[in-house]
């Protein structure tokens, strides 16, 4: 009988380097109660799995980080079709096991039809039932959030809170978006609301035995950093681009540490009461939409 799949999709910004740092650690013990965490699509965040999905023609710092930035398309096709191997290998090794495979990169990059539905025809080769997990978190935190990220590892110039209708938000902030994406292909789609101790939040969807308490990491591996070092970084990225090659830009780099130690232990962003507004209003419908289907027990998606 082929082995079930549980594959955390994202979103961004909800506390995904914990858990893949967890799973990762937890490789062992969770191979002894019959769960699976794949070496092949990554050491941690199994980013090889939505990359190997994309369309031939593009290039984002996903491809750029895998030295594919000037491949030609047959010759991403074959990379791309050995990573997919690999997997398959690592699969039939253990096909009496649960796998559990990460990435929010599924979520916020898989947004082309032609690129789920390659997803769709890898997995379902391999696995006799696929559950998908989404966590879920208030658009306006994730927003900001994802803002910091975007500026430190992305290059981008955003000097202020992006507004709730940037196109860099919707595939992290607009749920509903998501679930519509996703569902058709995916039936068993199980949404979860995010809470700080995500470790404890998706070992529970995921039917996981209770492991020791000191197992779980203590705290966000991967938190916003301090407003001014934001504006600090986005004006930095209007000098220096991200990459040389295939290889982080050095001089970048070294920049941002002397900015994030000089501003160590200053304030985060705190959003104005416009902005709360704005956000609330352009993500109502679909929060709306998604409590009703998904949780509605609760007087208030997001508290």
């Amino acid at each position: 009988m082929a082995p079930r799949l549980l594959l955390h999709i994202g979103t961004e910004k909800t506390g995904t380097t914990a858990w893949q740092r967890w799973l990762a650690q937890q490789r062992e013990p969770l191979d002894a109660w019959g769960f699976a965490v794949p070496t092949s699509l990554g050491p941690t965040n199994h980013r090889k799995l939505p990359t190997s999905c994309f369309d031939l023609e593009r290039v984002d710092d996903l491809v750029i980080r895998s030295g594919l930035e000037h491949a030609t398309p047959a010759e991403r096709r074959r990379t791309y079709g050995a990573w997919q191997q690999a997997f398959a290998a690592e699969v039939h090794q253990r096909p009496s096991h649960s796998w559990l495979v990460s990435s929010e990169h599924c979520s916020s990059r898989l947004t082309r039809p032609d690129e789920l539905a390659r997803l769709q025809r890898c997995l379902e080769a391999l696995f006799a039932g696929i559950k998908l997990l989404l966590v879920i978190r208030d658009p306006l935190q994730t927003a900001i959030s994802a803002w910091s990220t975007l500026v430190l590892n992305g290059g981008y110039p955003l000097e202020d809170l992006p507004p709730p209708d940037h196109p860099l938000l919707a595939d992290r902030c607009n749920h509903r978006m998501l679930v519509q994406r996703w569902q058709p292909l995916f039936p068993q789609l199980q949404l979860c609301i995010y809470q700080p101790d995500v470790v404890q939040l998706l070992s529970r969807a995921s039917g996981l035995p209770a492991l020791p308490e000191a197992s779980h990491p203590q705290q966000r591996s991967n938190s916003s950093l301090p407003h001014q070092a934001i504006v600090a970084i986005a004006r930095l990225n209007r000098e220096l681009p991200v990459y040389r090659g295939a290889k982080l830009n050095p001089e970048r780099e070294q920049r941002i540490g002397a900015i994030v130690q000089a501003h160590a232990g200053a304030p985060g962003f705190v959003p104005n009461a416009k902005q709360r507004e704005q956000f609330k209003a352009h993500f109502a419908a679909s929060n709306h939409w998604i409590q009703r289907r998904f949780f509605p027990e609760r007087s208030c998606l997001f508290s």
